[in-house]
């Protein structure tokens, strides 16, 4: 219940004396104006006294508002405390209770909200991955983050006549940092109801992996794994990196004491363009308390930034498997070779084709360049010489019979999509 108190009292800016000097002249001053006025005939006297005393009261008040009077007014507010209860909504409460166990918890808690709720001003809230205002005691968050349910509860009550904090929690947390240093900064005392059993349980856990976001195919690249063991001393697993259903890495790791942290790098590499998705296991440990923190899924954009190189050879050469190990070498390259003859006769036609009628060479390799996609031009041209100095083609014929013009299309074809 909040009560509320108002007191308020009269001031002035001059000593009390100027208040009796004050009553007084104004009774000198009435006295002078009604004392023995007969004005009024046989009702001089009662209305003498009538009007002497408004007369003392008017000039009384403005008196007293020359001695420049101040009202103040003093508000007094009287609240409860504020209790803050709050219930660890994580996974790991629930499943170290039996059912029957976590049916007499939640009604020990109810009893415990009606009492404190009867004397104070009750705030009820629950946390886990976030924090919530209210509990449903669903239990079904994966993580706990203490210390931003304390950071929370400093921006709500931190100026507010706050009382105290119980919070219900098995001091499990795998979020945020520790939250005794935010504790302090409330100024108020925690209370936990401890829950869970206090010895820590056997687990194995994948913690965090740190990997780049792309890679280029062909390319290899690092990827480190933090790897903790809780009450494992003396124990090893097996550390497996995979990539639809096929091993990449397979390591073993010995765990060498009860409170055991690692970090693996392993190395892996690019084989597929695309978003491939990689999987990150560590084999059980007997004894586990929990094994869904055994695996880690991890996805890497590879791009294929690779350039297309298409040689044209007017006939076999040394040369030419000279250059294509050279082009070979270099993985930024794609290369294909093929024999000028054959690309020059499909990407003339597919000039020809393109054009009704030329008047000279010059307009013909012109309209070739608007006629041709991309780096199929260059080809065209280089085509278009070769095929003429092997006397295929002569260079100013500008008719092509039906059979012809339909073979070399269905070449040019072949040599568009070769080229991509």
């Amino acid at each position: 219940m909040n009560l509320l108190y108002i007191l308020s009292d009269i001031t002035f800016q001059y000593s009390n004396w100027f208040i009796l000097l004050a009553v007084l002249l104004s009774g000198l001053y009435a006295l002078g104006m009604y004392y023995k006025d007969n004005s009024f005939g046989e009702l001089s006297a009662k209305l003498n006294y009538r009007l002497g005393f408004l007369r003392f009261v008017a000039v009384l008040i403005i008196c007293l508002l020359l001695l420049s009077p101040v009202i103040r007014s003093s508000i007094t507010q009287s609240e409860q405390p504020i209790v803050v209860l709050a219930q660890d909504n994580s996974e790991s409460i629930g499943r170290n209770m039996s059912e029957e166990q976590l049916k007499d918890y939640k009604e020990n808690y109810k009893a415990l909200k009606a009492t404190l709720d009867q004397k104070y001003t009750l705030k009820e809230f629950s946390f886990g991955g976030t924090v919530k205002e209210g509990n449903n005691f669903d239990l079904s968050d994966k993580a706990t983050n203490m210390s931003q349910f304390m950071q929370e509860m400093y921006d709500l009550f931190s100026n507010q006549n706050i009382g105290t904090i119980i919070w219900a929690t098995d001091g499990i947390y795998n979020q945020g940092s520790n939250p005794l240093y935010l504790g302090s900064k409330l100024n108020t005392p925690i209370f936990s109801i401890a829950l869970g059993d206090t010895v820590p349980k056997k687990d194995l856990i994948i913690k965090k992996i740190y990997n780049n976001q792309i890679a280029y195919l062909g390319d290899k690249f690092n990827v480190q794994i933090d790897l903790s063991a809780i009450n494992c001393g003396a124990a090893s697993t097996k550390l497996t990196v995979s990539s639809k259903g096929k091993k990449l890495i397979d390591q073993r790791i010995n765990i060498e004491n009860n409170d055991f942290f690692t970090t693996q790098e392993v190395t892996l590499e690019a084989q597929k363009s695309g978003v491939q998705k990689f999987t990150v296991s560590v084999s059980n440990i007997e004894g586990e308390s929990t094994k869904a923190n055994n695996t880690k899924n991890f996805y890497i954009d590879v791009l294929d930034a690779r350039q297309k190189i298409l040689l044209l050879a007017e006939s076999p050469h040394p040369d030419i498997a000279a250059f294509r190990r050279t082009i070979d070498n270099n993985k930024n390259y794609t290369l294909r070779a093929q024999s000028a003859a054959a690309a020059a006769a499909t990407a003339a036609t597919a000039v020809f084709l393109a054009s009704d009628q030329q008047e000279d060479d010059s307009e013909w390799l012109r309209d070739s360049a608007y006629a041709t996609k991309g780096g199929v031009a260059a080809a065209v041209v280089v085509g278009w010489a070769a095929h003429v100095q092997l006397g295929v083609l002569p260079p100013t014929d500008n008719h092509m019979y039906p059979t012809e013009a339909a073979d070399i299309a269905a070449s040019a074809d072949v040599l568009v999509s070769m080229l991509g």
